[in-house]
């Protein structure tokens, strides 16, 4: 998986390629959690997930974890460009009531 971050105002964009999964998810985990501290005046995140080729329990358990952070940071998430494949996991696991997909 690679992972780029784009820092516009005060929203972290974070553009994931690849699979999300066992081998990945900490990586995931750690880059954006750096990124929040790093950049105290974000107030938001969006997950470019166009590139995103697949999405494994592990990954959606990283989706939830930033979700929850988000929510005590009251911050705001947000799930964009994500594709068929991706939409019918969070739509069978119940996540896509979770997130703010656009």
């Amino acid at each position: 998986m690679q992972l780029s971050t784009l820092i516009d105002g005060p929203l972290l964009t974070v553009i994931v390629d690849g699979r999300m999964d066992n081998n990945t998810a900490a990586g995931f985990d750690e880059t954006v959690r750096s990124a929040l501290q790093q950049h105290a005046g974000i107030n938001g995140v969006v997950l470019d997930l166009s590139s995103l080729t697949y999405l494994s329990s592990m990954g959606l358990r990283s989706l939830l974890m930033l979700q929850r952070l988000m929510d005590q940071k009251k911050m705001h998430l947000t799930l964009r460009n994500v594709g068929a494949d991706i939409m019918e996991i969070l739509n069978m696991t119940g996540f896509s009531h979770i997130f703010d997909i656009q």
